[in-house]
């Protein structure tokens, strides 16, 4: 009789388990990807549709023969990709799927009838290119749960993805995750401790505009009462600063970490 407890008996999720029984110091790319996808929950077949550039011919994989003429009408992409006109604005937004394309919508006017809208400039070859992209993040973003501007993000980022979506990518999505779940840190939270921090506002999915990280630390009203600084308030535009020392901001930059004296309690 076997008595060595199963997986179920232990109560350990599959993907902790196959993570342990990895070689300590030379497991394949292959063998992270995989972990990574048993966390994520997602089969082999679409580990590969999410991890391999056309892994499956366009066509097949938004289920229609033509879909750079199908799938161009905003109301059959709606369909096809089976969520709503605001996750299509949150989309057209993300700088990994659009790689410079500018597609957008066209043909929305007053009566915002998107039977009337479509999906422009869609053509080949770049066309077949946004429609693969589109098709494998969508998988990634529902897989692994983050807002699609928090997907981009790491998509974007030089220790995370590195602009690339392949198995080195889903590597490092669980690796990062592991650690938010450590640390219980936003995602543009954790990644300031990688890049930059994060100075842009970003659709979510209810359609209302996000504060950038930036701006909620160095731009809240609470620190620039404290200690006003232009700089720091043009830094994130790009503009021209009238002082670069950095020395010289320190009071703006330290007001944000030190405790705000907490109003006396007036009872009139």
């Amino acid at each position: 009789m076997n008595c060595a407890p199963n997986v179920r008996q232990l109560k350990l999720p599959l993907w902790q388990l196959r993570q342990a029984l990895l070689p300590l110091n030379d497991a394949s790319i292959s063998q992270q990807a995989a972990v990574a996808a048993e966390r994520f929950g997602l089969t082999p077949h679409a580990e590969n549709l999410i991890a391999n550039p056309d892994f499956v011919p366009v066509p097949v994989a938004w289920n229609t023969s033509d879909p750079l003429t199908d799938v161009a009408p905003v109301d059959a992409f709606l369909a096809a990709a089976s969520f709503s006109y605001e996750s299509l604005l949150e989309l057209l937004e993300v700088a990994w799927v659009q790689d410079g394309l500018n597609i957008a919508i066209q043909g929305v006017d007053d009566t915002c009838m998107t039977s009337q809208q479509s999906l422009a400039p869609l053509v080949a070859p770049d066309g077949l290119g946004f429609l693969d992209r589109a098709h494998r993040f969508l998988r990634l973003r529902l897989a692994a749960g983050y807002k699609m501007w928090e997907l981009d993000l790491l998509l974007a980022a030089p220790a995370v993805a590195n602009g690339t979506l392949d198995q080195h990518t889903l590597a490092a999505l669980l690796a990062f995750r592991q650690l938010q779940d450590a640390t219980s840190l936003a995602v543009d939270q954790q990644l300031a401790f990688y890049n930059d921090i994060d100075t842009a506002t970003h659709r979510d999915p209810d359609g209302s505009t996000t504060t950038s990280l930036y701006a909620q630390i160095f731009l809240n009203t609470a620190v620039t009462s404290v200690a006003p600084d232009p700089d720091l308030a043009t830094l994130p535009t790009g503009g021209a600063l009238a002082d670069p020392i950095l020395s010289h901001h320190l009071a703006g930059i330290q007001a944000w970490a030190s405790p705000q004296p907490t109003p006396p309690f007036y009872s009139g």
